[in-house]
């Protein structure tokens, strides 16, 4: 959020138009930063939900092995 807020204050204060480009960059890399961050949380969020069901999908077969009769 900092360097959202530091690159937000900053853009219009270039000198030129070289200065501007700089400031968008700055601003579009930081964009792309986070995003990754937010894919990689949104990753962690789908593998813990991923080793969830398979316990539930072990403790079902292995509750369903115990019901076996032969």
């Amino acid at each position: 959020t900092g360097a959202f807020t530091s690159a937000g204050n900053s853009l219009g204060s270039a000198r030129d138009i070289k200065g501007s480009i700089d400031q968008n960059t700055q601003v579009q890399v930081q964009t792309g930063q986070t995003v990754n961050e937010l894919i990689g949380v949104m990753n962690n969020v789908v593998t813990a939900q991923n080793v969830q069901v398979l316990q539930r999908l072990a403790a079902e077969s292995a509750t369903s092995q115990v019901m076996t009769y032969d």
